[in-house]
Formats: C-alpha cells, sequence, structure tokens
C-alpha cells in the first residue's frame, strides 16, 4: 500500500514542489510490517523522486531480509534511500551516499531515526526499529574517493536504484567505484535495478573490462506486481568479481 499526499510548497526547499509517500511492506505468512515515509522533490533532474527500480530493490530487500539482517550494506547514490531505508529496518548496518546528503537527512528525520524510533509490527507487539548507529550519511561522488570513504571497512553489499540512468559518462565512474569495493571484499555483492530505456546504453563493455560477472534475478521471483501495477520494464541485476565466480564453479 503506497498513501500518496498531496503536493506542498516549503521554503527549506527552495520553492520546490515535493511529495510525501508512505510505502508499506508486509508479510502476511509472519504477520510483520514496516512503513517508509519518503520526501520526494519534483524538480528537472527528478533525482530525489521514487523511480519503479527503487521499488523493486526495496521489494527484493525487504522479501530477503534474512539475507541483510547484521550485514553491512552501502547504497550509491541514494537520493530518497528507500532500498537503504528498508535495509536498516530488516537490520542491516547501512551507509547512505549521495553527492549531497540534504534529502537523505529529511527522510532520517521524516521517519524519526535518531530520535524516535518508527516501530515495527511483528504479532502486534511494537518494537524499535531503527537503531541510531545502524545508519550513516556519506557524501560521495562516484570515482572521487575521500578520506571519509577510503576508511570504510569492508562491505557486504553495495546497492544502487537507477545509478545508470541518463548521463552515460557516469558508468565507468560507477563501475569503478563498486569495483574499489569489491575488491576491498571480494565476496560483496552488487545489487543494482535499473529502468530500460534505451538500448542503446549499455554496461556491458564496462563489466567485461572491470572484471565483473552479472546475473540478473527475475521479478517473478518476489516482486509484487499487483501491488504497484508496474509497467515499465525494470531489471534487478547482481554483479560480482569474476574472480569470486570462477572460485565459486571449481
Amino acid at each position: 500500500m503506497i498513501k500518496t499526499v498531496k503536493m506542498h510548497q516549503e521554503e527549506d526547499l527552495k520553492n520546490e514542489l515535493y511529495t510525501l509517500e508512505t510505502f508499506s511492506f508486509d508479510d502476511p505468512s509472519t504477520k510483520q510490517s514496516i512503513q517508509i515515509k519518503i520526501q520526494q522533490v519534483i524538480s528537472e533532474d527528478y533525482g530525489l523522486y521514487i523511480w519503479p527500480s527503487s521499488k523493486v530493490l526495496a521489494e527484493f530487500i525487504w522479501r530477503n531480509r534474512k539475507r541483510f539482517e547484521g550485514k553491512k550494506l552501502l547504497e550509491l547514490g541514494a537520493g530518497t534511500s528507500l532500498p537503504g531505508l528498508v535495509a536498516a529496518a530488516c537490520g542491516a548496518y547501512v551507509i547512505l551516499t549521495d553527492k549531497e546528503d540534504e534529502n537523505i537527512q529529511k527522510n532520517m528525520r521524516m521517519n524519526k531515526i535518531n530520535n524516535n524510533p518508527v516501530e515495527f509490527n511483528t504479532d502486534g507487539i511494537k518494537v524499535p526499529l531503527f537503531i541510531s548507529d545502524t545508519i550513516d550519511i556519506m557524501s560521495f561522488t562516484w570515482g572521487q574517493f575521500s578520506a571519509e570513504i577510503i576508511g570504510i571497512k569492508q562491505l557486504d553489499y553495495v546497492i544502487g536504484a537507477d545509478c545508470f540512468y541518463d548521463n552515460s559518462e557516469d558508468y565507468e565512474n560507477i563501475i569503478a567505484s563498486v569495483v574499489y569495493f569489491l575488491n576491498k571484499n571480494p565476496k560483496t555483492i552488487f545489487l543494482t535495478s535499473y529502468q530500460e530505456r534505451s538500448s542503446q546504453r549499455s554496461i556491458h563493455y564496462l563489466l567485461k573490462k572491470w572484471g565483473l560477472t552479472a546475473k540478473e534475478i527475475s521479478l517473478s521471483t518476489f516482486f509484487p506486481f499487483k501491488k504497484y501495477k508496474l509497467t515499465e520494464t525494470v531489471h534487478l541485476i547482481q554483479i560480482s568479481l569474476s574472480s569470486l565466480e570462477s572460485v565459486n564453479n571449481e
């Protein structure tokens, strides 16, 4: 269920239009559910907007939440941070990164992170959802490694929704950033979702160049199409070092 609030204008957003939405994730079999509130900014570049790719990645994390519990995860180009916030709600330690972190902080405050925690409902019992030290925010321009980024220890997952969007010049910087983290821990997995917009844009040659292997995860195995009425073609890809793939196949 997605609840949409009418558009508003606020001075602190430089008079930009925005919407507030509540994204609900539930599991009837376990009676577990979470709600994440997201502020979207309606602007020309739509960088702070929830695209279908974010919903796909967020749903994958929720449906596989046991896989992420207790793991360390970094989200590239977090923007609205929906997948990263879901991962944190599922018990992961999350680093949210983007060029600017203002909107990330707004969405964290909206979900009362580091204040009064959002509540996780299981069998009618409410317990804290977010813990103050489970989420970090860092400024990160793809391909530019600050001391703060270099200081990140090994990760279990790197995630990104619609990073491979409009500017193909960014693609190699994104891949270089991913490879940097994968080289720190060869078992790190990069999960990325993207909306198919043009057959002219591809990262396959970059994957080969940087020694990476990609495997597509079928949306039919986890995505609730009726819930979102998805009409766009979205792919979810798992990327790892080719050397790791070779070892696993031996």
